[in-house]
């Protein structure tokens, strides 16, 4: 069984990063320091929406010991798609997509995937982005997580091939092709 949860050195990091975008954009827009050009107070402003809104979004994660990912014998779980997990006679595919020969997300090729629809804003936002970079139907990000995409690629080759026995040829009976001497 695979299971990727929550990394919160790395939330953490990413956290700290924000709140000191925050503070940047606080001085950049005037609240600190007076500031006449109006370009600067605008992108002040936007440092502040757009780091704080990350921070604020990735501080559930911060405290939270939720699993994000899970592939075991009853299918893939994936918390940033929806509350479900997807079985595995209706996943048609599992491969990993990624740059320079580096897998970087894993990535579902669903049977039905009107059968499965995404319950959060982020999976519905981010279903049509990739499907229009690379094709799948639910990409799973490990950013932010415990978990590895190398090894969730192979506990999800495991445990496909694992629930259909019928695709593996049946060993030979006991004495089968052998001749006794």
């Amino acid at each position: 069984m695979f299971i990727a949860r929550n990394a919160r050195w790395r939330i953490f990091l990413v956290v700290a990063a924000c709140v000191g975008l925050v503070v940047v954009g606080f001085i950049f827009s005037g609240l600190i320091v007076p500031i006449e050009r109006s370009k600067l107070k605008l992108a002040g402003w936007l440092f502040i929406v757009t780091g704080g809104g990350i921070a604020i979004a990735l501080f559930p994660r911060l405290v939270g010991n939720d699993v994000r990912v899970k592939i075991s014998h009853s299918g893939i779980f994936v918390r940033a798609w929806s509350n479900d997990t997807i079985p595995w006679s209706e996943i048609a595919r599992v491969w990993a997509w990624g740059s320079e020969g580096k897998p970087e997300i894993l990535v579902l090729d669903l049977l039905h995937p009107s059968r499965f629809p995404s319950t959060t804003l982020a999976g519905r936002f981010y279903w049509k982005i990739n499907s229009m970079m690379a094709g799948g139907d639910i990409w799973v990000s490990l950013l932010g997580t415990d978990g590895k995409i190398e090894d969730g690629l192979a506990a999800a080759e495991y445990f496909r091939s694992a629930k259909a026995p019928e695709t593996r040829p049946t060993p030979p009976h006991a004495g089968f092709g052998r001749r006794r001497v």
